[in-house]
């Protein structure tokens, strides 16, 4: 018997990305003119999103007004990855500054005082994720330091599987002026890198980042194009049943997602107002 083809994998894979690159560099354009800014400043760490985000920018606004940061921290830091931002800059021709945070996510974290007793051992995995987001969010306090010295707008990198999912940093790296990312799941975001001749990008990880910083999420699936096809049909409002059936997957990894996306709902909210 032959198995009926997934509607959910066809309507993500039916993406176009070209009208889709200029319809949002005309959108990018549009919000750069009105916003009185000199330039658009965007972290960039040679992955798919960061890189894909600088290039619409430079499409939109001449590369001589966009300037893109890799902010490197010695935890995270990798000259592989270093190299892939000067690719993609050479091929953007936008401005790129190498600024080291290292020394700084230090001092703060030295300089915070302890407000209770007690310490949470070094190795605590919450110890971690605390240490991890506060290192987020000096990264997009110091976008905004040079995006305000300069008054460029700050560009942000998330894509629509990372917003669901809430795999950022609420007021780190879920914090910008313009999202241009944030209508795609990760997979349509590949798509838009090989139509920007940057495919060599998209190739780089496919794992899902989620599954990385929290291993405990063993029944996630592995890679975005199993994923996304699964955010979409809980996006839909479809039952776990019914997207286990179009996809042919188990309905753990869908439960598992769905929880992870009802659970991280605040995330994608700013502050609420009671």
């Amino acid at each position: 018997m032959v198995k009926e083809i997934s509607r959910l994998r066809v309507e993500i894979r039916s993406f176009e990305p070209i009208p889709y690159v200029n319809s949002m560099t005309q959108k990018i354009k549009e919000y750069f003119n009105r916003s009185g800014a000199t330039g658009i400043l965007t972290g960039i760490d040679g992955e798919l999103d960061s890189s894909v985000a600088a290039l619409l920018c430079s499409r939109a606004v001449t590369g001589s007004k966009i300037h893109a940061i890799y902010l490197m921290d010695k935890k995270t830091h990798s000259q592989v990855n270093l190299r892939y931002v000067n690719r993609v800059a050479k091929i953007g021709r936008f401005n790129l500054s190498v600024v080291e945070i290292t020394p700084l996510n230090r001092s703060v974290l030295k300089s915070l005082p302890q407000i209770k007793r007690g310490r949470m051992s070094k190795s605590d995995l919450a110890a971690k994720a605390v240490s991890k987001n506060l290192s987020a969010r000096i990264r997009m306090m110091s976008l905004y330091y040079y995006a305000n010295l300069y008054r460029y707008i700050v560009c942000g990198v998330l894509d629509k599987s990372e917003w669901l999912l809430g795999s950022f940093t609420k007021w780190g790296d879920g914090s910008a002026d313009i999202m241009p990312l944030a209508s795609l799941y990760k997979t349509q975001v590949g798509m838009v890198a090989k139509a920007l001749k940057v495919g060599f990008i998209a190739k780089k990880h496919p794992m899902t980042k989620l599954l990385n910083d929290r291993p405990s999420h063993h029944m996630l699936p592995n890679l975005y194009e199993d994923l996304d096809p699964i955010l979409l049909g809980i996006e839909k409002g479809w039952e776990n049943q019914e997207i286990a059936d179009d996809i042919g997957t188990d309905l753990e990894g869908i439960s598992e997602t769905r929880s992870i996306v009802e659970k991280n709902w605040h995330r994608r909210h700013g502050s609420i107002i009671l």
